[in-house]
């Protein structure tokens, strides 16, 4: 169990989130816990869940983070009727995606205060600004950690090549669908004085896309890297080529990309190379292309990718979207592993050089990508190489002590906040 803070000197901090922070194994739950678990060292910190009805807390797994964090108190929302997301997006009111509204939330919540409401992420802000009447404004300092910009999300898939007809027309929707996306996130952000994101490139998004007065309250705030992450010693002398990513969606088109195309072409420059696809959702058409390839295996999960990395010659991050700082891409280079990716996939990391840190392909230029994977298996010198070169570059940035600091420099003294 994480200690905690009862100093009644030190800052208060509500922090609303919609997933529980434990285990952190995704986009949102990563710096989630991480921001909780670092902040309740100084900070009087209360955790609140916002709960979707569609998907009913886990008691187990609502214990198990009461065991790190105390007592999370919880409101429970769900979406309104579909229609009327359709038309409140249209007269930009709400985005269909969000379109909350409460069911009822714990008695103890009426009127709470605290120096600090630190809301993570963007969607729950909107369940917590459409659960409560009052808003925001009881708060000292409001920051909101979005890490991204919605408005880029929806804009950058109608840019983006599916692979597949339903897949491509939905992303010119949802490009189109940007414009509102945006004058509603724009109002939301609206509430908080400080906005996290990780990237300049988001920060710049945001201005072009959202506005420059929400720009203008961005802090940069990058993700870290667990520290253990860094103390893997890779196999020099494996042939396994590894590819992590949530099968569903979007990545289930890049998935059966890489297994029917690139792949194909990896074996006809190296025949010993293995694929390793970890990642849940996979359609029955996936596993079955998966499974009629020889040389490649899929698995939903593993409980700790850290055993994955040790035996990894390559780590393929075949990302395409211009915006978002991303996490398997920064794990895999701390663990020593070369990457090869889109230009995306090194998005945040500065000083970062092609050839040097990773290798940067084309967006599905299956020769770019069989050529780089072909070239680091071949040449276990120059894997270790660019695998230490990217470990190097990613220790000097991405730190969570690093992450807590900043935004612990965004919060004014108690004496600012009226204490």
């Amino acid at each position: 169990m994480t200690a905690h803070v009862s100093d009644s000197s030190a800052r208060s901090i509500l922090m609303a989130v919609d997933q529980l922070p434990f285990p952190p194994r995704n986009g949102v739950t990563l710096p989630t816990f991480n921001y909780a678990e670092g902040l309740m060292k100084s900070h009087r910190l209360r955790l609140v869940l916002l709960a979707d009805e569609a998907n009913p807390v886990d008691q187990a797994a609502l214990a198990e983070n009461e065991a790190i964090f105390g007592e999370i108190a919880v409101i429970r929302v769900r979406r309104r009727h579909k229609l009327k997301r359709v038309v409140d997006e249209l007269l930009g009111r709400d985005m269909f995606n969000q379109g909350w509204e409460c069911l009822d939330a714990s008695p103890e919540l009426a009127g709470v205060a605290a120096d600090v409401f630190l809301v993570s992420p963007y969607s729950a802000a909107a369940k917590w600004l459409a659960a409560n009447s009052s808003g925001v404004d009881r708060f000292g300092c409001r920051i909101a950690a979005v890490s991204d910009c919605t408005a880029a999300e929806y804009f950058y898939r109608g840019t983006q090549d599916f692979g597949g007809l339903k897949l491509t027309l939905k992303a010119r929707l949802d490009k189109l669908r940007a414009s509102r996306v945006a004058v509603v996130e724009q109002r939301t952000l609206g509430n908080f004085d400080h906005v996290l994101m990780q990237t300049k490139t988001d920060q710049q998004l945001m201005k072009s896309l959202v506005g420059e007065g929400t720009a203008a309250r961005v802090a940069i705030v990058p993700n870290g890297v667990r520290r253990d992450f860094f103390d893997i010693r890779r196999d020099g002398s494996t042939n396994k080529v590894v590819f992590v990513a949530e099968l569903s969606g979007e990545y289930a088109a890049i998935a059966d990309w890489l297994v029917r195309v690139v792949w194909p072409a990896v074996i006809a420059r190296s025949q010993t190379a293995q694929l390793l696809i970890i990642g849940k959702g996979a359609s029955a058409e996936l596993r079955e292309a998966i499974r009629c390839v020889g040389s490649a295996e899929h698995v939903d999960f593993v409980d700790d990718l850290r055993s994955v990395y040790a035996s990894a010659a390559v780590v393929i991050c075949p990302v395409f979207k211009g915006y978002g700082l991303i996490n398997k891409a920064l794990e895999a280079m701390a663990s020593g592993v070369p990457v090869v990716g889109g230009v995306a996939a090194f998005n945040g990391i500065e000083g970062f050089v092609d050839r040097v840190h990773g290798f940067v392909c084309r967006p599905r230029n299956t020769e770019d990508f069989a050529m780089a994977i072909s070239e680091i298996l071949s040449n276990p010198v120059r894997a270790d190489q660019v695998g230490s070169a990217g470990r190097t570059l990613i220790e000097d940035q991405f730190r969570w002590a690093s992450a807590i600091q900043r935004i612990e420099a965004l919060m004014p003294h108690r004496s600012e906040s009226g204490e």
